[in-house]
């Protein structure tokens, strides 16, 4: 166990002893030789968002899809229950829009079909617009860490309030509030063996979340009479991803997310349940620690396919999950016909979830 723990941190130290970057390789002698290899073929994983931003005269789209099913819940303790299973399937459109070679700009759409209890609704979801900036680059040639920062603003253009009580909350796909994400992207590609590639990233971020007024049955509860102001909890998390070539086409990836949120509070009138309490409105702070395996094939250096399943394996007051992920993921030019050279070291497809919590990554 020690052995390993210690490769784990040259790992990540990016120690030449264990791993050279990316247009060398160390062989069983010792010595440093220079092979060349192409650039590695990767989508990106999952949820983890890219180090890299999308440069001018380049563009990024990657259609994700959701389809998860929430069969419990985890209690104030940490033990999971049951709960009526509920359906969504979730589809996002995220556009990435490269503006300089330090800056780009990023817009995600979507909608989700939720369904349970035999009952079901189509609903047009939140929409997240996003600008990430380059800080350091890492290339074929150095052997710094490719850094981004990245400020995004979740727009509430989901349904969340004076909602259909027979419903059971599928026709709510939003939370009313503004959110603004702020986080750092950490990226680095090493050589192991062979042209064998294995791609980290590493992402914290944290939410601040506005007040939202709401009325009748919303997201956070209440009743048809609800009429109150909610304070969102804020929230933080990171994420770790990482990637492995099997061959030119095929790879391995696994992302890694862990979440927390703080207590939700309200102030004014919660609303009346049917049996005359009070409905509630507040929520405890929650936590949950989830992991994403997947299978990518990439055509080529432009078009890949990756597809896995996200699950929950932990939580406080918070959902239990499984979920299966499918995306397409193309990078290229707008002006020229194929990828310029100098950019072809640019691994940093995925990074995209239901929330859009963790931002985005770009190709």
């Amino acid at each position: 166990m020690a052995m390993w723990l210690r490769k784990i941190g040259l790992f990540f130290l990016g120690s030449p002893i264990c791993f050279a970057s990316i247009g060398g390789y160390m062989p069983g002698d010792g010595i440093p030789r220079e092979k060349e290899c192409l650039p590695p073929w990767f989508t990106g994983p999952l949820l983890t968002p890219s180090g890299h931003v999308v440069p001018i005269d380049y563009i990024n789209v990657e259609p994700y899809w959701f389809y998860t099913v929430t069969t419990g819940s985890y209690g104030s303790d940490g033990d999971s229950f049951s709960t009526p299973n509920f359906t969504t399937s979730n589809f996002q459109l995220p556009v990435f829009i490269g503006l300089t070679e330090w800056m780009d700009i990023l817009v995600i759409g979507q909608a989700e079909w939720n369904e349970t209890r035999g009952v079901s609704s189509l609903e047009f979801g939140e929409t997240i617009v996003e600008l990430d900036f380059q800080l350091l680059h890492d290339t074929r040639h150095n052997t710094l860490p490719g850094v981004k920062v990245y400020a995004s603003q979740l727009f509430p253009t989901g349904r969340f309030e004076k909602r259909d009580a027979g419903k059971f909350g599928t026709d709510i796909s939003g939370g009313g509030t503004f959110k603004t994400t702020i986080g750092m992207v950490i990226t680095r590609t090493f050589e192991l063996w062979d042209c064998h590639y294995f791609s980290a990233r590493a992402n914290g971020f944290f939410i601040l979340p506005t007040k939202v007024d709401v009325q009748g049955i919303n997201t956070y509860g209440g009743a048809p009479d609800t009429n109150a102001t909610v304070k969102p909890g804020m929230g933080f998390g990171g994420l770790v991803g990482l990637e492995y070539n099997l061959s030119r086409n095929w790879a391995f990836a696994i992302d890694l997310q862990a979440m927390y949120e703080n207590k939700t509070t309200f102030k004014g009138f919660p609303g009346t349940n049917p049996d005359q309490t009070l409905a509630t409105l507040d929520a405890p702070s929650n936590f949950q620690f989830s992991i994403a395996p997947a299978i990518e094939y990439n055509f080529n250096a432009q078009v890949g396919v990756i597809g896995g399943i996200w699950f929950s394996l932990a939580g406080r007051n918070s959902p239990r999950f499984i979920s299966g992920a499918i995306a397409i993921n193309y990078f290229g030019p707008l002006t020229h016909k194929t990828i310029e050279e100098k950019h072809r070291f640019r691994q940093s497809g995925g990074g995209s979830s239901p929330s859009g919590a963790g931002g985005g990554g770009g190709r």
